[in-house]
């Protein structure tokens, strides 16, 4: 256990931290890093807060820091699980947060090489992943964008609005409701179930597929293969929209009252 004044600080590989006056309302911070050359993967495990990791082109490290919004919770921060290690090929950051205090929150920020995939399982918060190898988002509450992947993109989600930009690979979206866009893929996209909300796929190589919808609103554009809806439960409230669709398209027809 390292120690500085105001802070007790709780990680295997831990390079430093930031210790705010009491009182102030700027964010407190806790960092660590561990070397990731030649590593593939980068596990991530958070319970609570915003998550933010990028891809860098630059440094061969896992660099990763937790935050607070408010210097007056620096005893919660102290007091979360913060890891950082490596073993083989595979690198694990693991935060884990108490409570947060009334008008604070937490934050995770990680910037990883760019060729190393990204696993991570989150709670609570909105997330984001960039700029990396290959992106797997497992998200119960929040926000999911996931922009600049060089391959394979899955995200399961049990609500939010979910966002994939530019994915170089395929897209599998196990499971998700609220929002879904996904533009550009450079394979095929598929929706295993989806709850309720609306759904945008512009942009897409391969084909889209969406098994099981139980209502709501499908949008899609500029597909070079073919689009297929198999099960829709409610398809008096359900409208698809497409266009430029290269392949062949087969949905369940709506049904009016």
């Amino acid at each position: 256990m390292h120690r500085v004044i105001g802070c007790v600080l709780v990680s295997r590989l831990l390079i430093g931290t930031t210790c705010l006056p009491q009182g102030s309302d700027r964010p407190m911070q806790r960092a660590a890093d561990v070397d990731a050359s030649g590593a593939r993967v980068v596990m991530i495990h958070t319970n609570a807060g915003r998550v933010d990791v990028t891809g860098s082109t630059v440094d061969r490290r896992v660099a990763a820091a937790i935050s607070t919004t408010m210097a007056s919770a620096a005893p919660d921060l102290a007091d979360s699980r913060f890891l950082i290690e490596r073993h083989a090929d595979t690198v694990y950051v693991r935060a884990t947060f108490p409570e947060a205090r009334p008008g604070t929150s937490y934050g995770v920020t990680i910037q990883t090489p760019a060729e190393t995939s990204v696993r991570l399982n989150s709670a609570m918060g909105n997330a984001r992943v960039s700029h990396v190898a290959a992106a797997s988002v497992r998200h119960k509450i929040g926000d999911v964008t996931v922009d600049t992947i060089a391959g394979d993109v899955e995200i399961t989600s049990q609500m939010g609005a979910l966002r994939v930009r530019q994915a170089g690979g395929s897209v599998l979206i196990p499971e998700a409701s609220g929002s879904l866009e996904v533009h550009g893929a450079g394979k095929n996209v598929t929706i295993d179930r989806f709850e309720a909300g609306s759904i945008a796929v512009t942009d897409v190589i391969g084909d889209v597929r969406l098994k099981s919808l139980r209502m709501g609103s499908v949008d899609v554009a500029n597909v070079r293969g073919d689009v297929t809806i198999d099960t829709v439960s409610n398809v008096q409230l359900y409208a698809l929209k497409y266009i430029q669709i290269g392949g062949r398209v087969s949905a369940p027809a709506r049904r009016s009252p």
